[in-house]
């Protein structure tokens, strides 16, 4: 574990290589994922910048290497870097806009269209061309992918299965192979 929901956080988190699991877990280990982090994200710029405590857990997820910048040398640059603010005020909006449109669109759509949204959402940094297909490299349990989604493992199963009956997706061990991509957009587009 990276960071704690709670505890204070000393150092930035800068992902290098692999994926961290960014969520929220309660005592009783029932887990709420929020965002999978790839390489040249960051993690931590809140509690760092206002001296509260870490509003995620983080963990890595699977093999992963991370850079960890002090407190005080992120202060340091950010004043003496004004490019620097910027930037993560840019990010800021970025990240809330994101937040903003992930809570609608968790509250008001069906499984399937949050299914699909999460899968197109991991393309970008974890999809692997192969021909007409698209594998993704990150491998997710069903209990991984159906806390990302925000449903229970057998919603998640019911609505693979209709995804894999419609040549949508081809599923293994682990493994998701996008199919029809095109699909995937139209069934992520349904009303909310």
């Amino acid at each position: 574990m990276l960071t704690t929901r709670g505890k204070p956080m000393e150092s930035l988190i800068v992902v290098l290589r692999g994926s961290l699991e960014v969520g929220v877990q309660t005592s009783t280990g029932k887990r709420y994922v929020v965002r999978f982090m790839e390489p040249g994200q960051i993690q931590g710029v809140i509690p760092i910048l206002d001296g509260k405590h870490s509003i995620h857990d983080t963990r890595a997820h699977g093999e992963s290497i991370v850079l960890l910048v002090p407190k005080s040398t992120f202060a340091e640059a950010l004043a003496n870097d004004t490019g620097l603010g910027q930037s993560l005020l840019q990010l800021f909006c970025a990240r809330s806009r994101s937040l903003y449109d992930g809570v609608a669109a968790h509250a008001l759509s069906p499984a399937k269209a949050r299914l699909a949204r999460a899968l197109l959402s991991l393309l970008p940094a974890y999809g692997l061309p192969r021909g007409n297909t698209v594998a993704l490299s990150i491998k997710l349990s069903q209990d991984e992918l159906a806390t990302l989604v925000g449903v229970s493992r057998q919603r998640l199963n019911k609505e693979l299965k209709e995804f894999e009956n419609d040549s949508i997706v081809s599923i293994a061990y682990s493994q998701i192979e996008i199919l029809d991509r095109d699909a995937l957009v139209s069934i992520a587009s349904m009303d909310m």
